[in-house]
C-alpha cells in the first residue's frame, strides 16, 4: 500500500504518480486466436492502473494489439489488487507468439503465451454459447446455451445434434457450466437457471437424469448451481454461493463445511486426477 499527500490548496489537478512495481504479466487468458488476428484477449497482469493505461502497451508476435481498455476489481477467481487487460490481437504466423506488456517504464515478457491457430472454423449458432468443453474420447467440443448443448465434430467440422436434459427443455434453464465424469462417459450440466443438475450418459444415448439441487440438500431456498463435478468416490461436488455435496445414487446431500462446521463459501473450478483433486 502506498500514501500520497496532496496539497488540497492548490487549484491545479493532482497528477498521480506511476504506480511504483514493475509491470508483470500473469497470465494470457484467452490464449488461442486466428492467425488474422482480430480476436479480442484478456491479460492478468499487475503494475498498471486505470489512471496510467495511456502508458501501457501490448505486442503479440512481436506486432503492436490495438484496442486497450482495462477491468480492475475482484474478477473472477482472480485477487482483487490485479488488472484485467483487454486488448485486440493483430495478424500473425500460424504458431506459439511471445505476448509482451510495457507500462510505466518496464515490461514483461510471456514466452509463447499465445497460439495463432493455422486455420479455423465459425459456427454460426443462433445465440451465443457461455459454456465450451473439450471431449478428447470422442474428439467433440460441448457448447453449453441457455437450455441446450450444442455438440461439434473437431475432425468432421460439423455441428451435430443437439443435446437436452433427458425430461425435456425447461423454461427456466440457464446452463452455466459442463464437465465430464473422471471416465468421460457423463456429461453434467449446470443449470442455474432451474436450480438443477443434469446428468447425460455418453455412452448409452437417451439415458440420464436431472437433480433438484435445493432439495437434495435439504436447503429451503432455491439453489442455483454454478458448476458441478463428479468426484474419484462417485459423489457430486458443485458450488452455488458455497460448496455442496450430492450423492447421486440416493439424491441426498448437503451443504459442504469445515472442520469447525462452518459452511465453505468458495467456488469449485476444475477436478483433475480422475476426480481425486478439486480446484
Amino acid at each position: 500500500m502506498s500514501l500520497i499527500a496532496l496539497d488540497t490548496t492548490s487549484s491545479t489537478a493532482p497528477q498521480l504518480p506511476p504506480p511504483s512495481d514493475t509491470v508483470q504479466l500473469l497470465r494470457v487468458i484467452d490464449n488461442v486466436g486466428s492467425a488474422q488476428g482480430g480476436d479480442s484477449i484478456r491479460l492478468l497482469c499487475t503494475g498498471i492502473d486505470a489512471a496510467h493505461l495511456s502508458s501501457a502497451s501490448v505486442t503479440v508476435g512481436g506486432k503492436p494489439a490495438t484496442n486497450l481498455s482495462i477491468y480492475q476489481g475482484s474478477w473472477g477467481p482472480y485477487l482483487s489488487n490485479e488488472t484485467i487487460l483487454v486488448t485486440v490481437t493483430p495478424p500473425g504466423a500460424a504458431g506459439l507468439a511471445d505476448v509482451v506488456l510495457s507500462a510505466n517504464g518496464s515490461s514483461d515478457r510471456a514466452p509463447k503465451a499465445f497460439q495463432y491457430a493455422a486455420d479455423r472454423t465459425i459456427f454460426p449458432f443462433a445465440t451465443s454459447p457461455n459454456f465450451l468443453l473439450y471431449d478428447s474420447i470422442r474428439n467433440r467440443l460441448y457448447a453449453g446455451h441457455k437450455d441446450r448443448v450444442e455438440v461439434i465434430d473437431i475432425a468432421g467440422k460439423k455441428v451435430l445434434s443437439p443435446l437436452f436434459p433427458v425430461s425435456g427443455k425447461l423454461v427456466a434453464s440457464q446452463f452455466a457450466g459442463l464437465s465430464l465424469s473422471p471416465d468421460g462417459n457423463r456429461l453434467y450440466i449446470s443449470d442455474s437457471g432451474a436450480g438443477m443438475i443434469h446428468e447425460l450418459d455418453l455412452a448409452a444415448s437417451g439415458s440420464g437424469y436431472s437433480i433438484d439441487v435445493g432439495k437434495a440438500i435439504d436447503d429451503p431456498g432455491t439453489v442455483y448451481p454454478e458448476r458441478v463435478f463428479e468426484l474419484s468416490n462417485g459423489k457430486l461436488l458443485g458450488s452455488a454461493g458455497g460448496l455442496f455435496l450430492i450423492d447421486p445414487e440416493t439424491r441426498a446431500g448437503g451443504w459442504a463445511k469445515d472442520s469447525f462446521g462452518n459452511l465453505v463459501p468458495d467456488v469449485v473450478w476444475n477436478s483433475t486426477n480422475r476426480g481425486v483433486y478439486a480446484f
